[in-house]
């Protein structure tokens, strides 16, 4: 799986981001460290986190923070409350 991939398989389809989920939030934060098999892509994103920003848009997020340690996404949509 490329960092595309997971980003539109794993990350846009959390239940974080599903409004009919009792557990949206609209947001989502994920360490590299909480999951070895994610923190390849976990890592490649917060890395070059300008480079997936556009994916991240066409998908209705955005990157909130990317730091060494930690990745927080937003739903544009909860950003702007709607």
């Amino acid at each position: 799986m490329t960092t595309t991939e997971f980003i539109q398989q794993v990350i846009a389809t959390d239940y974080q981001f599903d409004p009919k989920s009792p557990y949206y939030l609209g947001f989502i934060n994920m360490a590299p460290s909480d999951d070895p098999v994610a923190a390849v892509h976990l890592n490649n994103i917060i890395d070059n986190s300008t480079a997936f920003e556009n994916i991240f848009n066409e998908l209705g997020l955005t990157i909130q923070s990317a730091h060494g340690d930690e990745l927080i996404v937003e739903n544009i949509d909860a950003i702007h409350g709607k």
